[in-house]
């Protein structure tokens, strides 16, 4: 589930400085990002790397030849072109020729936005994230937990997805026109429901509210992070990072870039 563009859920009450935080874009202090005599090293990891990736029966031939070529070009590289190139942002310490960054080590997106500012400035929905269903019919894209109402964002229409299963894996036949349309839409689909073990998992993972990362003032974390399957993360969800925070904590939704 590797996306371009990303919804990042944060948790706290200063969610601007918490989205920036892990923001490519967060400068931090100087420090050190590679010494002059260590270049070598570091080229031969590089080179180990890509050599692995190259190797990978999951990347595509034509990226398998892009990364061959780029192996031969740090191969034919002095040692001195190399530690240039890959420090070319960097300060140099005036002794040593250590190289120094002001990076964010910790940048895991970049090109953060806030959907509830240009909704707050002019009533403009996001094409992109969807917002939270408040009580009393309101929309919001930051909220504290206990003005959302869940029974709207989580779990919601479940009915639907549980007739989907029927139809097309149970090959149930369809009782109304609703399930009519259903069954010829997803009737041809039946690989995408063997991702699921059963139709209580397929159900939970089509209707829970999530989001591709969770961001705090603690730590960062996203779909993949921890070798959890995709299908585990959207059904874990709710239950492992909002279930039980405290009513009153705010929750505000940031669409970024990834970085890969």
């Amino acid at each position: 589930m590797r996306q371009l563009f990303r919804t990042i859920l944060v948790i706290g009450d200063e969610p601007d400085k918490i989205i920036e935080k892990y923001s490519e874009e967060y400068k931090v202090e100087p420090h050190l990002f590679l010494k002059r005599s260590e270049a070598e090293k570091h080229r031969e990891n590089h080179i180990r790397a890509l050599s692995e990736m190259a190797n990978d029966d999951r990347i595509s031939d034509n990226k398998k030849d892009l990364i061959k070529e780029y192996i031969e070009y740090l191969r034919e590289m002095t040692e001195l072109d190399y530690f240039l190139e890959i420090t070319n942002e960097c300060t140099y310490d005036a002794n040593t020729y250590d190289a120094y960054t002001t990076k964010n080590p910790n940048s895991f997106y970049k090109n953060v936005r806030s959907p509830q500012k240009v909704f707050e400035k002019s009533g403009e929905e996001s094409g992109f994230c969807n917002p939270f269903k408040l009580y009393d019919d309101f929309i919001s894209y930051s909220a504290q937990k206990n003005e959302i109402d869940w029974n709207l964002n989580h779990l919601h229409n479940q009915e639907i997805y549980k007739s989907a299963w029927e139809l097309v894996v149970d090959n149930r036949e369809p009782i109304n026109e609703q399930e009519k349309i259903i069954k010829d839409k997803m009737k041809n689909r039946i690989k995408y429901f063997e991702n699921f073990k059963t139709k209580e998992e397929y159900v939970l993972y089509s209707t829970a509210f999530w989001t591709y990362g969770i961001a705090s003032a603690d730590k960062y974390e996203e779909i993949g992070m921890n070798n959890e399957t995709d299908i585990k993360w959207v059904c874990d969800f709710y239950d492992k990072y909002i279930k039980n925070l405290d009513e009153n904590t705010r929750l505000t939704l940031y669409e970024v870039q990834g970085l890969d």
